[in-house]
């Protein structure tokens, strides 16, 4: 896992800008994942900038099947998988973010303006064009 964050170098505020590596125990519980990368930012935070970007970035993924089986796992894998399942479950019942970790609970104004979405006349047959001769 990589965590990393930079102030804006081009609008006069002073340059910050730092990042973290390390290897993190295979899991694919979403609140782990949260709580390490929160581990792993804040001796990089800094008080009083303002931040311009800030990542997450999660490398040699796995699938769940192959993944190998620690000897001494820092959370109960039977619990966790119980967890993101129930998770998983009312989400797919009553529709995507009717739950979430509380680390993500951000307020979202913006949105992507339909007027600029790429046509999609690859992936989607009823968007093909169709032209016609006279």
């Amino acid at each position: 896992m990589t965590v990393l964050l930079h102030t804006n170098p081009h609008n006069g505020d002073p340059w910050y800008s730092n990042q973290h590596s390390a290897r993190i125990e295979a899991t694919n519980d979403t609140t782990s994942l949260i709580g390490e990368a929160i581990r792993m930012l804040e001796p990089m935070w800094r008080v009083g900038f303002r931040y311009s970007k800030a990542g997450i970035m999660l490398g040699e993924l796995i699938d769940a099947g192959s993944q190998p089986v620690s000897l001494f796992p820092t959370r109960d894998p039977v619990r966790s998988a119980r967890a993101m399942a129930a998770l998983d479950a009312v989400n797919g019942r009553f529709g995507r973010d009717t739950l979430r970790p509380l680390a993500t609970e951000i307020s979202r104004p913006w949105t992507a303006k339909a007027l600029n979405l790429s046509p999609r006349y690859t992936t989607r047959i009823g968007e093909i064009l169709v032209g016609t001769a006279y």
